[in-house]
């Protein structure tokens, strides 16, 4: 056994460097070779070198002339898809790429915004042995072959693409990794044996009725209209790099791995001027520490703790977590050492939408007044916010009652819990009530949820249940708060609609004879296995909108991230634009009832915003009460100015079996 496949997980790469392209409207580059080899360098590197000591063999190596259409779809296939090395939902999967990014005409109907991004293979634009034209491959076929490979293996999958148009999937001192012209168009049918014959291959998102599951991280090297950058690095021996690539090894090999998740890595890498190069972390897995389970995992409602300018006067820190999480004035956090030791209490002194400034508060016990050293990280100790807190009733016959509120004041602080022992049935949100085999949780009548779906039964584990519901009240109490919070100010103008598909993939649009499923913000339909469905976002607004639809399982407590405007498809509407989701060269969504229910229900609720903030730690990817909950990821945080943003009320979806 390797010295990587331990419990924790090994990681396998396709590495993928070209600098030799062979048409003359692909210019030749001088660091994407360079940028492969450091990167192989880096994870088959020791320990001691700051590297991830990855054997060799777990790495292959595409160069140049390697890299043909055909070579790199093979290497995809052989090294990752069908490598039966890779331990499923163990192991770390890295794809990563340099080089030529381009974009391409869509074909009608198949993308709203018209372009499709392109990785550019070494031999894209020549022929091939057999006299064939040799197109650059499309996002929507690397998109499918994730998610494939994600269903074989877990979605432990890390795809860094230093290359220009790489927040949609290019390079520029320099030099930029973009070609002279655009690639040509893509005929729709090119790789339709990758999809064809797989019925239900385009939906693997379908875990559960109406979920979600990402199938990768991405880190990518700009935004979709900036260039990527290469240029040449003294301290790299006077040769060239992608500015993205150097930046990014240079910070993995000297930043606390452990410690540090992939959304946290954008933040080291920050913002290039002259010209503008943004750095792009996607995914709903961002929040996941590096190369996801070989490390262990922080509580998730931790955040890093960053400290204020002391000639600004006074001592103060500051996180980013405001209104949007629910912390108000007085919110108390614990500081945490980067060896997990409670240092102090901190009080929120000033709270926006993003961010909450911290002062030190009166100490307890003996806490004295540590210094608060650099890699600390915050938890909430005690809420101070009403709306966010769960009302528990437990009736007298309940045997774990005792322990279950016992662990609200476990530690010395107040109250780190979001639930509260109701003080009488009437006042109460839920009731928590044991039956055969677990427990069931009923909505008190006249709540939003007690309305669609009263009850739900969930299996007890066999180990003492008392840290295991407070972490289940815990996520129901979430659960509860955004899918019912509303945003600062109203801004009217922006729509869901909800499509019934017609056509093949990657042509499908909406059928007109069905037009919005959606009135009155309900949807109501028939469970159909074979039916696909997709979804429109409006702007009818005056303003620039960035929408986030999140779908709420009232089932499992779920709220999962559908679409956040920022990353491969993400981005604004403008004014009278539209955003669609699940049509065209997407996958789309199979709605369907699981076997022996009869009806079902889910919430879509979209929330808007006038600049970009980063709503992902809004999410509760696993049910409150899986027994691994307790351990999730902690939330991610980016810096953005002050916003303005509104959640709209959410849609109800109906299901059932017959008309």
């Amino acid at each position: 056994m390797d010295k990587t496949s331990t419990r924790s997980g090994g990681i396998f790469a396709l590495i993928i460097g070209i600098d030799e392209y062979w048409s003359k409207d692909l210019p030749d580059l001088n660091g994407a070779v360079n940028d492969a080899k450091e990167f192989n360098r880096y994870l088959t590197d020791r320990r001691r070198k700051r590297g991830l000591q990855a054997p060799p063999t777990h790495i292959q190596l595409l160069l140049n002339e390697q890299a043909t259409r055909a070579g790199i779809l093979t290497g995809f296939k052989a090294h990752l898809l069908n490598n039966r090395s890779i331990t499923p939902y163990k192991d770390t999967i890295i794809f990563y790429f340099a080089g030529h990014g381009s974009q391409v005409k869509a074909p009608h109907n198949m993308l709203a915004d018209g372009k499709i991004e392109v990785i550019c293979p070494v031999d894209e634009r020549t022929k091939d042995a057999t006299g064939h034209y040799v197109h650059g491959i499309p996002d929507y076929v690397l998109r499918w072959l994730l998610r494939e490979l994600a269903e074989k293996k877990g979605p432990n999958i890390v795809v860094i693409l230093d290359s220009c148009c790489s927040e949609g999937m290019s390079r520029n001192i320099g030099k930029a990794r973009t070609p002279l012209t655009p690639s040509d168009w893509i005929p729709p049918d090119l790789d339709s044996h990758l999809w064809k014959g797989h019925k239900n291959r385009e939906t693997l998102l379908n875990y559960r009725m109406w979920s979600s599951a990402p199938s990768h991280v991405l880190l990518a090297a700009c935004g979709a209209d900036e260039r990527a950058q290469e240029t040449v690095y003294q301290d790299a021996g006077g040769r060239s790099h992608g500015r993205f690539t150097w930046s990014l090894i240079s910070t993995l090999r000297r930043i606390p791995l452990r410690h540090s998740t992939y959304a946290e890595l954008r933040d080291y890498l920050g913002v290039w001027t002259a010209p503008v190069q943004t750095p792009h972390c996607v995914g709903t897995g961002r929040v996941i520490l590096f190369f996801g389970r070989n490390y262990p995992k922080i509580n998730r409602q931790a955040c890093a703790l960053h400290a204020g300018d002391p000639t600004s006067g006074g001592e103060w820190y500051w996180v980013e977590m405001g209104t949007v999480e629910g912390v108000q004035s007085g919110t108390e956090f614990s500081a945490v050492g980067p060896d997990h030791t409670v240092l102090c209490t901190l009080v929120a002194n000033s709270v926006r939408i993003d961010r909450t400034i911290l002062v030190r508060g009166p100490p307890r016990r003996k806490e004295g007044n540590p210094t608060i050293p650099q890699g600390s990280f915050a938890v909430v100790s005690d809420w101070k916010n009403s709306a966010i807190i769960l009302q528990v009733y437990t009736p007298a016959e309940f045997p774990f009652t005792s322990d279950l509120f016992a662990t609200i004041n476990h530690a010395y602080r107040p109250n780190p819990w979001k639930f509260v022992e109701a003080e009488s049935p009437e006042k109460a949100h839920i009731h928590m009530r044991h039956v055969a085999g677990g427990i069931s949780v009923e909505w008190q009548e006249g709540t939003l949820l007690s309305k669609n779906q009263r009850s739900t039964f969930h299996a007890l584990p066999q180990w003492p249940p008392a840290f295991y519901l407070a972490a289940a009240a815990n996520g129901i109490a979430h659960f509860k708060y955004f899918l019912q919070v509303r945003g600062c100010v109203s801004l009217s103008g922006a729509t869901l609609e909800m499509h019934r598909l017609v056509g093949e993939f990657p042509l499908r649009a909406p059928d007109p004879a069905v037009g919005n499923m959606i009135r009155n913000n309900q949807a109501y339909f028939v469970s159909d296995g074979s039916a696909k469905d997709g979804f429109t976002i409006r702007n009818i607004s005056d303003v620039t909108l960035f929408p986030y639809l999140f779908y709420f399982d009232p089932d499992e407590y779920t709220i999962r991230l559908w679409y956040p405007p920022s990353g491969a498809q993400g981005r604004s509407i403008q004014h009278g634009g539209t955003i669609t989701l699940g049509m065209g060269g997407e996958p789309g969504f199979r709605f369907q009832l699981p076997l022996g229910k009869t009806w079902g229900c889910g919430f879509f609720k979209l929330f808007v915003s006038t600049i970009y903030i980063d709503l992902g730690r809004i999410q509760q990817k696993m049910s409150p009460f899986d027994p691994e909950f307790a351990a999730t990821d902690r939330m991610e945080m980016f810096q953005v100015p002050e916003p303005v943003w509104e959640s709209h009320k959410a849609i109800l979806m109906i299901m059932t079996s017959t008309k």
